[in-house]
């Protein structure tokens, strides 16, 4: 006994040490603490595996499946404004308007998954608008811990001790069972994250905000469609005036260009924005209802399948063939069964539509194409180099309303 207690205290020791540090993933990590504890013979095989049948574990097992899938799909990205409020609110009415939904699904999605999805949903929405992140997830995490107390399947803990009851031969609990303790706790919970986080909590910015005017930038035109719903409102007012990586630096209306661009400008059907910024935060923006990039009978660039497209940024060789020709001319999407979206040009920035510029050796490309591009044109003499850009995930419509 005196061995195995001491084994024991030893092993949970370096776990701890190994999990703070994160010196290896953390799944190798426990499994290697459960192979030790079973080498030592302080559990059994079946001991140590047993927890694998429990109907808690398998229960939220299921829902990470479904929380990977909401995930990939991007479809969190468009419900984030629904969710988190104007950028221009301050961070106590954003928290007011996101903490109670998020506990509220929390009760019925079991919390871990929900925080999982939400965590890169929020951390892009906080990108976009020159938000710090760390002003944000803490709450988000306690709300859905708070939320996730109401109800059986709200909370890892709830479903795992519910398991283990029913093991020992009792009822376990009913659904609704610790709902008039949960809901007040939430309450309190949220209303204390309310006003005190934005005080107490960090100021922190991801890397992406801090890089700024520093990046390497591509620029990207898009046109604006019947389906865009701040048809007639200001830039500000549409949020396109203060996107962190991205910068609205020209419009193009009825053959006219308007530069630079006023806040108070109204956006009108058929304008071009022409904007410059960095790969991934390109990639969100095209995605936006209502802001065309380009028809294309093969790509959906609204919903593609980040699996099977992809980006890759490519830089054309001096003995390319695309020099000289503008991208409408260069039969490009024929040719390489690909379609550039964005365009860089070192120390100069691009004023033209898209199909109207003529490529000089050096520009980078940035790409969407099937994801056999990169073996089938690396070795060729049209591009120096071809890297893959930034993912950003993207599914079919049907998919996200399926997950």
């Amino acid at each position: 006994m005196q061995f195995e207690f001491w084994y024991t205290l030893v092993i949970f020791v370096v776990l701890s040490g190994v999990l703070i540090k994160e010196l290896i993933p953390t799944e190798l990590a426990m499994f290697s603490a459960l192979i030790l504890l079973i080498l030592g013979q302080v559990i059994t095989v079946k001991e140590a595996f047993s927890g694998f049948s429990n109907e808690g574990m398998l229960t939220i097992a299921m829902l990470f499946v479904i929380a990977g899938a909401i995930q990939s799909t991007g479809i969190l990205e468009k419900i984030d404004n629904i969710i988190m409020g104007k950028p221009e609110q301050n961070v106590s009415r954003k928290l007011l308007r996101s903490l109670f939904p998020i506990a509220g699904l929390s009760a019925f999605i079991n919390n871990t998954p929900i925080v999982a999805v939400m965590i890169p949903a929020v951390k892009t929405w906080c990108e976009k608008n020159n938000l710090s992140i760390s002003k944000f997830l803490i709450p988000i995490s306690f709300a859905a811990i708070t939320g996730g107390l109401c109800t059986l399947i709200g909370t890892s803990t709830n479903l795992i001790v519910h398991g283990l009851l029913l093991e020992s031969g009792q009822s376990g609990f009913e659904f609704f069972e610790l709902t008039p303790f949960g809901i007040p706790l939430a309450f309190i919970t949220i209303l204390y994250l309310v006003l005190f986080a934005e005080r107490f909590l960090p100021e922190r910015k991801s890397p992406i905000m801090e890089l700024g005017e520093h990046s390497r930038e591509f620029v990207i035109e898009l046109k604006i469609t019947e389906e865009f719903p701040y048809i007639g409102k200001s830039i500000e007012a549409a949020g396109l005036r203060h996107l962190k990586g991205l910068y609205l630096f020209q419009i193009e209306r009825n053959q006219h260009i308007i530069t630079p661009t006023s806040p108070n400008e109204k956006l009108q059907l058929g304008d071009r924005l022409f904007f410059t910024g960095l790969p991934k935060t390109i990639l969100e923006l095209q995605k936006t209802a209502g802001l065309q990039l380009l028809k294309d009978s093969h790509f959906d660039l609204k919903y593609y399948d980040s699996d099977e497209i992809q980006t890759y940024e490519a830089v054309i060789s001096k003995s390319s063939e695309l020099i000289g020709k503008n991208v409408r001319e260069s039969n490009f999407r024929k040719k390489y069964s690909a379609v550039i979206i964005a365009i860089h040009r070192n120390g100069e920035r691009i004023n033209q539509k898209i199909g109207d510029v003529y490529l000089q050796a050096g520009d980078t490309l940035l790409i969407l194409s099937e994801k056999d591009f990169k073996q089938k044109w690396y070795n060729s003499r049209e591009f120096y180099l071809i890297s893959k850009s930034d993912d950003v995930p993207s599914k079919p419509i049907w998919q996200a309303v399926f997950a």
